[in-house]
């Protein structure tokens, strides 16, 4: 911190809703305790350096031996270091340990070579002590993390979650209703396990999970909580849990078991031609369809050729696809017929639309000199038992309502579908 920070931590509500200084610590406003819990820490961060390097040199004025005073400098400065953070630090072992692992490696490889390599006997001693010291405390430190498995359940709910999850598909996350930190899931799906997740609330998930399921193969939410979503199948109920060593002002004594704790759901979305791993899929039902942004059996036949999905209605351009699949229908199989509500785009007698439609080997005109709301029926004349089937759509003297002077859109208009049936 700088010294205008320090300043503002101990004589100002500049940190009050920190959740570390001022919330955890309660250090906001503290007044001098602040300055002694945060200027020490930083005067020995900074002066540890010179600390080791005029120590040193003070001790080979002295006409000490250099492997005495490698082992001084190495053993000393981490021990006395460790001393006074913790009277002064909040959470002094969570650090130290840090501290403690870096710096006993070195001090043990020096007090060996120390040991080996000198003929004086206070030397030995010296070298002896210094092990004693240091082995047990990085022992009880890296028994300590041993003990708490930081980590360890944890990602073991990771690697189920991202096991549902393949390469094509897409992980929304609930973004309310966490106990835990959300991004303690978040995070290592994305970076560790290379999930594409996206946080969605609640209010935008039916909107815009339809948008993402035709660009990716499955859509699967994580929630903290249970969800009311028939387009949603659960998949598995997860329990995050994680053990952590005690986090008090001292050194740790117990572990706490359940210190995060959360059960987590993960749904699978019911998608038109993509069962789910436990094998139920979303089917286009016979009977009407409206055509609107939530309407996840539009999102699924419309192909190429298509304007964005308005509330009631989507406009097609000069040039338009639907594309079916056996799997969006119940058995697998392609319906007989569909039926399109459909407005052509400012046809009239002087300027008439004409609508060409294209089904396997046969084709139908449809002829419009007005804009009225029309049903036009279309026999689907694919083999019922093939896989897929394409209808394409080529509407000639497609306008703009720029063009006609109506508006500034500039997009070219065929026609607009409301609706459709198969049958």
């Amino acid at each position: 911190m700088s010294l205008f920070n320090v300043y503002q931590l101990g004589f100002s509500d500049a940190y009050s809703n920190h959740p570390w200084m001022g919330i955890r610590w309660n250090l906001s406003n503290s007044g001098t305790e602040a300055i002694v819990r945060s200027s020490v820490i930083n005067w020995l961060i900074y002066t540890s350096p010179a600390i080791v390097i005029f120590g040193g040199l003070a001790m080979l004025r002295r006409k000490q031996d250099f492997r005495l005073a490698l082992v001084m400098v190495i053993v000393g400065i981490p021990l006395s270091v460790f001393v006074i953070t913790s009277l002064i630090l909040p959470y002094q072992y969570y650090y130290a340990r840090y501290l403690v692992s870096e710096s006993v490696p070195y001090a043990i490889v020096a007090c060996v070579v120390a040991m080996f390599s000198g003929d004086s006997l206070s030397w030995r001693r010296l070298g002896v002590i210094a092990v004693i010291l240091t082995i047990p405390l990085f022992g009880y430190y890296t028994f300590k993390q041993f003990g708490a498995e930081e980590g360890v359940r944890p990602l073991s709910v990771l690697r189920k979650i991202a096991a549902h999850v393949d390469e094509g598909d897409v992980l929304l996350i609930e973004p309310s209703g966490w106990s835990i930190p959300r991004f303690g899931i978040e995070t290592p799906l994305r970076f560790y396990f290379g999930l594409k997740t996206f946080a969605l609330p609640a209010n935008e998930r039916d909107v815009a999970s339809a948008k993402l399921a035709k660009s990716f193969r499955n859509v699967w939410l994580l929630s903290p909580t249970v969800i009311e979503n028939d387009r949603f199948v659960l998949e598995e109920r997860l329990l995050h849990s994680d053990k952590v060593v005690e986090r008090e002002g001292r050194i740790p004594t117990k572990i706490i078991e359940n210190f995060w704790r959360q059960e987590l759901f993960l749904y699978a979305m019911k998608k038109p031609g993509y069962p789910s791993s436990r094998g139920e899929a979303f089917k286009i039902l016979s009977g009407r369809h409206a055509v609107s942004r939530e309407s996840y059996e539009t999102s699924a036949i419309l192909d190429d050729g298509w304007h964005g999905l308005e509330s009631i209605h989507v406009w097609s351009t000069g040039m338009a696809r639907i594309h079916l699949k056996n799997t969006m229908f119940v058995n697998n199989m392609l319906p007989n017929l569909m039926k399109l509500e459909i407005r052509p785009y400012a046809a009239s007698k002087e300027r008439p639309v004409k609508i060409q439609v294209r089904v396997g080997d046969r084709k139908l005109v449809f002829d419009y000199t007005n804009n009225a709301l029309n049903t036009i029926e279309i026999p689907i004349a694919c083999p019922r038992n093939a896989e897929q089937c394409e209808i394409e759509f080529v509407v000639e003297n497609t306008t703009s309502p720029k063009i006609l002077g109506r508006s500034s859109d500039a997009r070219l208009l065929g026609f607009a579908l409301y609706s459709f049936s198969f049958e």
